[in-house]
């Protein structure tokens, strides 16, 4: 009779475990499902501003490359040109100074360059109440008087 007893509540609680293991396996994928929409909205927005950043055929870029002997750290190297821009993201860009002639790199690892004024364009200006020349470009030069002046 005690074994009849003892059979009885072993399959009643295992019943309930696996109803109840079912019930909580059900509601961990509803929560995996969430997050995971969650994460492909976050993808998406990262995506798209990737492939709102566009550079012409002949511009000049940096390309982000690893160190020499350190492969975890990177540094803006260039400037490089754009020869063809592949696909949405991805451009090809001539290399005068590695091995490979053209990479193929991806947008993220592209920075535009810029290039400094040249010496020919800045001019001397004099600040008031200071003994100091500063060199400023052309279009400062009209700003800085203007303001100097009120």
């Amino acid at each position: 009779m005690r074994d009849d007893l003892l059979d009885s509540v072993k399959v009643t609680d295992i019943i309930n475990f696996v109803l109840s293991l079912r019930d909580r396996i059900r509601t961990s994928v509803e929560i995996e499902n969430e997050m995971e929409e969650k994460a492909k909205t976050k993808g998406k927005c990262w995506y798209k501003k990737a492939r709102d950043v566009t550079y012409e055929v002949v511009e000049q870029v940096l390309l982000l490359l690893p160190l020499i002997g350190k492969p975890l750290q990177a540094k803006f190297c260039g400037p490089y040109t754009v020869v063809k821009r592949l696909g949405e993201v991805d451009y090809l860009i001539s290399n005068h100074d590695r091995r490979k002639a053209k990479w193929i790199v991806h947008v993220n690892l592209l920075h535009k360059f810029l290039t400094r004024p040249s010496v020919s364009q800045l001019s001397p200006v004099a600040l008031v109440g200071s003994s100091v020349s500063v060199q400023l470009p052309l279009n400062l030069n009209q700003n800085v008087s203007a303001f100097l002046k009120q």
